[in-house]
């Protein structure tokens, strides 16, 4: 049987153990950065992938005419955001751009428009404009 001393003990530890859980979760947030993909290419983009920093690493999928899909991406140092993806015009369509720095809180919209040009849009989380560039799409994967 536990003491009262020693319930009292399990109870701090769970409260402890609770309090350590939510400063991760809360600092991993703090650190994500979202990347949207909207395409506005007129056709279905396909083996569509995102990243920072390493390469694609986010599996998006298929994004149909008039779609926005979303993934997070935790960038490692300052990073540059990757986009891959397949559409009628070419397959394995690679862009890069979209300076993100490690503390986070980026929100990034690509767009992918006619002729697979790439549009990006990157914003603090706080809603303040960085800068839009308007880049066209090279293949990159060489």
């Amino acid at each position: 049987m536990m003491t009262p001393r020693q319930w009292m003990k399990l109870a701090g530890l769970a409260v402890l153990a609770v309090f350590i859980a939510d400063a991760f979760l809360t600092w991993r947030q703090l650190w994500r950065a979202e990347v949207c993909v909207a395409n506005a290419s007129g056709a279905e983009l396909g083996a569509v992938r995102v990243g920072a920093g390493r390469g694609a690493d986010h599996n998006i999928g298929l994004i149909a005419h008039g779609q926005t899909r979303c993934a997070d991406v935790f960038p490692s140092g300052d990073s540059s955001v990757i986009l891959s993806f397949d559409s009628p015009r070419k397959r394995g369509t690679l862009w890069q751009g979209s300076y993100m720095e490690s503390s986070g809180g980026y929100r990034v919209t690509l767009t992918v428009g006619p002729e697979d040009r790439v549009q990006d849009d990157v914003k603090l989380s706080h809603g303040v404009v960085i800068f839009p560039l308007m880049s066209a799409v090279g293949d990159l994967a060489r």
